[in-house]
């Protein structure tokens, strides 16, 4: 894998984020992976070869490089347990998520196990009330909105 094709997939991904008017993705992910060292340094080292083997090259050769990051996210989230990806509509309508991407939707990777983390995959630049309330409450895990 060179840096070049690294670079192009990192250009992709935030062309993608820009053109569905998204939030970078890339630290709830890292935070996933930083979790992930911690408490289980071969399935840490098992998301850095999934990436470089099949997320780059999916981001630089598929035409839809969000839902290649999307389908990241649930597979990152498989590393800990079960769980679905479930996409929440502006007014906090929730179900389950199927690409593509619809604009507006707050993607979530919601775990089996509600002590696992839930990973945002796809987090509208400017979620709606119902939307960021669901982010603090399943991904903060905030129980007062003040």
């Amino acid at each position: 894998m060179t840096e070049q094709r690294k670079a192009d997939a990192e250009a992709r991904l935030a062309a993608a984020f820009a053109e569905h008017d998204l939030s970078d993705g890339r630290p709830a992910y890292r935070k996933q992976l930083r979790a992930l060292r911690e408490t289980d340094p071969s399935g840490f080292e098992e998301a850095l070869r999934h990436y470089e083997d099949v997320v780059v090259p999916a981001l630089c050769d598929e035409p839809d490089a969000l839902s290649t990051w999307i389908r990241y996210g649930a597979w990152l989230g498989d590393r800990t347990g079960d769980g679905r990806l479930v996409a929440i509509d502006k007014t906090g309508r929730a179900g389950t998520y199927r690409s593509p991407y619809m604009a507006g939707t707050l993607v979530l990777r919601v775990p089996a196990n509600p002590g696992d983390p839930v990973i945002p995959a796809a987090v509208p630049g400017t979620p709606s009330q119902a939307q960021q309330a669901t982010m603090w409450l399943l991904v903060e895990k905030r129980l007062a909105l003040i």
